[in-house]
């Protein structure tokens, strides 16, 4: 029975907040969420049924209905030994008794379940038969307080032809037609799935948010861990329903590979920027090591490699309590690099460990090592099978190797193409500075970071060291300072057993051990450890995971080479204007916020802006005025810009004009993106996020308009005050240009309002909003200052590129979560 406040099977959002907020609505929505749950078990090619303590049928699934002709308004509320008087009752009990006391799971004897379910094979020759046989299982249903009240039985057919010789050909055409019938009811019902995703989640997605509501409202203490309760029981539901979603629609065949070139250091410090803020609040530390030899630019899918691994790394951070995870990156010892880039990915940690029993079961779905582990940890034990599959398409295999009590390693493999030289800045371009020969010690407790830490270092040419407490470190610096070759960079984990590196820092300092550079390496992203560091004397800061670029940065700044931690060569935090000439610009930009950010870059200057939010609109502008440069946006709607630089292209010529510069401004960096810009008829081609700086020089190069044509840019600024150590060790900070303080509250309200403007969208199944928004997302982020945003509204795109609203969602909720806690320092 539908419930009347539901329409279409979907909720109606404005009933279900006046319910939420009236006497009752909660009861509303768990009943919604009872409703969902049932419709999904209906689903199943399996029998489900659940019994209280006193026998009664509480629920009897669709499955076992036709299976046993019972049908569920007949048996649900009356007494499950009613219906089947020939059970053995003594054991049926024992086995209920069992499940009760001790929570353990049942599998039935033949004996119980050919008598508690005695179904008939139907169709033809069913005289070949007597009953199905059956796998029959029970197991414990916890309530709210942890207290198993319930018994869940599940009833899988798995009959075999007891009489296959005697009718060999039939049986062979029966197992046959009903091979081909299974496979095709699985594909349906995959099918189905798939496509479902996005129904099934939307009343969930209400539920939640409603709930998130109610908690901004005033609400007695007993009504908050109401709330409380059922915004999680919808949070872990919805987890169940990604998990079961993503992996019908891999068994469906839905899920496509792409094969573009990418980086695989900028993909893995992606994945840590993110994963690092739920590792920090568990107190894991979070690290990872690419080994030198491993390719950085590669061919392959990004998308599918980044799933794998948030998926194993997330599991590792769940499961782990104290201590480590590592991934680690290396050349496949075992195959064959001549035909492209054979990696092989190990992901460690110090978790709660898997018996080597457990180790083939835990990759098959719907399964976990240890049923309690689903209770204490969630979850449906599909991560693994699905990210089995995925390494499978990618040409891999997996497998796990681990001690229990003492963690796991799960190690996987896979097949990419080799690409063209373009890797990570850090990769790229050579040292400006000369690190080799600098004597550098390492103090930290952790084995793994301390020989990541070394092995970077090394390969920059600085002769490291390291030990593994405050004590011994101390030692070393004095030996080193009586030797008359002290260490020129101390690097100290903040937080150590025994002596912590705050009180090993103000000893060295004390004693002059160290009179030179000191650097702290925090391991969660606490503000005050790194202001509680800068005050006792350190000269660095810096959060793990470890970005190569952030450390060396960090390090040169420390040592006095750069003014800043984020500082690039070349980088003007301020201009003074005077030596430019006046410019007359058209803007061509849908986005408002990405109009904003350029208009506000170049609000001092002598140059005057028009704009346009449309290729049409900039055709018309373009022939109509006068202008010295167009920045040209490429993706938009009613032209876009290659089109309208055409366009242009085609007038100037028709009437001997001479060609005003037009820059593309674009998301994509793709050579061959750079090409179309070209073939178009671009001056040049600017990827987003734009740099303050990069604009400057680019207008300036292409229009000479400058005065004094000499002047060197450099000459134009003034040097950027040096970001403090203390702030730039957050991810959750962000440090920006304080000509934007007057537009970034507006672009932060802006993603707010973007995110729910993609939600609603996808409600409507229209998924072409999600592509277009993560798109705007992508170029706009890092403008700002917000990187991060960047890195989400690009998953984005891509998630809806590949018709993933499953994903979307995800990555929204990531981005809702990092737009409430990040934290907005404008540079002075």
């Amino acid at each position: 029975m539908r419930l009347p406040w539901l329409k279409s099977g979907k909720i109606a959002g404005n009933r279900l907040a006046m319910l939420t907020y009236q006497t009752g609505g909660m009861r509303h929505i768990m009943e919604v969420v009872q409703l969902i749950t049932h419709q999904l078990l209906d689903m199943l090619n399996t029998g489900v049924a659940i019994i209280d303590k006193k026998l009664v049928v509480l629920y009897w699934n669709r499955w076992l209905a036709m299976q046993s002709g019972i049908k569920s308004s007949d048996i649900v509320g009356a007494q499950l030994l009613d219906f089947f008087p020939n059970l053995d009752k003594p054991s049926f009990l024992k086995s209920c008794k069992s499940v009760f006391k001790f929570g353990n799971f049942i599998f039935l004897s033949q004996k119980l379940h050919n008598y508690l379910f005695p179904f008939k094979l139907t169709g033809q020759h069913t005289s070949n038969f007597q009953y199905m046989q059956q796998s029959c299982t029970m197991g414990p249903l916890r309530d709210e307080s942890d207290a198993i009240n319930y018994i869940f039985i599940t009833v899988e057919d798995v009959t075999e032809i007891v009489t296959y010789a005697q009718k060999q050909e039939w049986a062979e055409a029966e197992l046959r037609s009903a091979k081909t019938a299974a496979e095709d009811a699985n594909r349906a019902k995959s099918d189905f799935l798939a496509s479902m995703s996005h129904e099934i989640r939307t009343p969930m997605n209400d539920i939640i948010g409603m709930a998130e509501l109610l908690t901004e409202t005033a609400l007695s203490g007993e009504q908050r861990q109401y709330v409380a309760a059922f915004q999680t029981a919808g949070e872990n539901l919805l987890d169940i329903i990604n998990d079961i979603l993503d992996f019908s629609k891999i068994e469906a065949g839905q899920i496509g590979f792409e094969r573009v070139t990418f980086d695989l250091l900028d993909i893995v410090e992606k994945i840590f920027e993110i994963l690092s803020i739920r590792a920090h609040k568990k107190g894991v530390e979070l690290n990872y090591h690419i080994y030198p030899d491993v390719p950085c630019s590669i061919i392959g899918d990004p998308g599918r490699l980044r799933q794998v691994l948030v998926n194993l790394i997330g599991n590792s951070i769940k499961f782990t309590e104290r201590g480590e995870v590592v991934l680690r990156i290396k050349n496949d010892p075992e195959g064959n690099q001549s035909a492209g880039a054979r990696l092989l990915f190990s992901i460690s940690d110090t978790g709660i460990g898997i018996p080597e029993d457990k180790f083939d079961m835990i990759f098959q779905k719907f399964t976990q090592a240890d049923s309690s582990t689903t209770r204490k940890y969630g979850g449906t034990g599909l991560g693994l099978s699905i990210s089995k599959k995925l390494v499978n398409l990618m040409d891999g295999r997996i497998w796990i190797e681990s001690v229990l009590g003492q963690g796991s390693t799960f190690h996987f493999t896979a097949g990419f193409g080799l690409g063209p030289d373009i890797c990570s800045a850090i990769k790229q371009q050579p040292l400006t500075v000369d690190l080799a020969g600098l004597r550098t010690l390492i103090i930290d407790d952790n084995a793994a970071h301390r020989d990541i830490l070394t092995q970077q270092l090394v390969g920059w040419g600085v002769d490291a060291a390291a030990v593994g407490d405050a004590q011994s470190g101390l030692e070393v610096l004095k030996r080193a300072k009586s030797s008359g070759k002290p260490y020129g960079l101390l690097l100290l984990d903040s937080r150590m057993p025994g002596m912590d590196g705050f009180e090993a820092a103000l000893l060295s300092i004390k004693d002059s051990l160290a009179k030179t550079t000191i650097m702290m390496l925090c391991s969660d992203n606490r503000k005050a450890d790194c202001e509680k560091a800068m005050e006792i004397g350190v000269n660095a800061c810096i959060v793990k995971p470890l970005k190569k670029a952030n450390l060396l940065s960090t390090i040169r700044t420390a040592l006095g080479y750069e003014t800043g931690a984020e500082a690039q060569p070349g980088e003007l935090a301020a201009f003074t204007y005077n030596a430019l000439s006046p410019l007359n610009i058209l803007l061509v930009e849908d986005y408002a916020q990405n109009r904003i950010l350029i208009q506000t870059y170049l609000k001092n200057t002598p140059y005057r802006i028009d704009t346009a939010e449309d290729g049409a609109s900039a055709i018309k502008k373009a022939i109509e005025g006068n202008y010295d440069i167009i920045l040209m946006d490429i993706q938009m709607p009613v032209m876009d810009g290659l089109q309208a630089t055409e366009e242009i292209r085609k007038y100037e010529k028709a009437r001997g004009l001479q060609p005003v510069a037009i820059v593309a401004l674009t998301a994509y960096a793709l050579d061959d993106d750079i090409k179309k810009s070209q073939a178009a008829g671009c001056t040049a081609h600017l990827t987003k996020p734009i740099k303050k700086l990069t604009l400057m020089e680019t207008i300036i190069r292409l229009t000479g308009a400058r005065t004094a044509p000499s002047l060197a840019l450099s000459q134009m600024a003034a040097p950027a005050k040096p970001v403090s150590d203390a702030e730039a060790v957050n991810d959750l900070t962000v440090h920006i240009d304080p000509d934007l303080k007057g537009v970034v509250p507006d672009f932060q309200k802006e993603v707010v309002c973007d995110v729910d403007a993609i939600k609603c969208a996808l409600k409507e199944g229209d998924i072409k909003v999600a592509q277009k928004i993560g798109h705007n997302l992508k170029g706009a982020g890092g403008g700002y200052g917000f990187k991060v945003v960047t890195t989400i509204g690009e998953a984005i795109e891509r998630a809806a590129k590949e018709n993933n609203p499953d994903e979307i969602i995800r990555l929204l909720d990531e981005l809702s979560n990092y737009m409430k806690n990040v934290q907005v320092v404008y540079q002075i």
